[in-house]
């Protein structure tokens, strides 16, 4: 099976399986319908995000806003069972600093901030499967589709299916508006 599942959808697809309903407050989809016809489409959408201090985001051309690596911003809290935990005072920077992710089957838009602006890079996974390539100048429509559902996510918790981002259209047959 080659389809996009999320975490998310874990817990309701083991409740659907042994027959009990999913609690209101789940956010995923049970995953059955893939289980007895792989041809089904639940057209999920993958959002996400990730803010962490292993190693500093590297993007040509462009300025992410820095934050310091984990040895500076954590400390060991014995008031935690000496467990890792973020220093006070970098709080708001973690959450400044927040790379945000909305994910289809075949196109990837990363948001990461940056001192100039939310720097965009949209990727094609049917090309480049690595993530090598920013293609939103080849695909200017699907950036600002892209972009605007995950603003809305972002901003409202308001999550789409893929057929919903595209408006029903097949993301597959859409081709590059510009060829570079």
């Amino acid at each position: 099976m080659d389809k996009l599942v999320r975490t998310v959808d874990f817990a309701p697809t083991l409740l659907d399986l042994v027959g009990q309903p999913a609690e209101a407050r789940f956010e995923g989809k049970s995953l059955v319908p893939y289980l007895h016809d792989p041809k089904a489409d639940l057209s999920l959408a993958w959002y996400g995000e990730t803010s962490y201090l292993f190693f500093r985001r590297k993007i040509p051309g462009e300025e992410p806003l820095y934050i310091p690596p984990m040895d500076e911003t954590t400390m060991i809290d014995p008031d935690f069972d000496f467990h890792f935990v973020l220093k006070d005072k970098y709080q708001e920077d973690v959450l400044k600093t927040k790379e945000r992710v909305l994910r289809t089957e075949r196109f990837k838009l990363v948001m990461t901030p940056g001192q100039n602006g939310p720097i965009y890079r949209l990727f094609d996974l049917k090309s480049d499967k690595y993530c090598e390539r920013d293609v939103k100048a080849s695909f200017p429509d699907v950036f600002t589709t892209m972009k605007g559902a995950l603003g809305r996510f972002t901003e409202e918790k308001a999550e789409m299916t893929i057929k919903d981002i595209f408006a029903g259209q097949d993301e597959n047959a859409i081709q590059p508006t510009v060829r570079l």
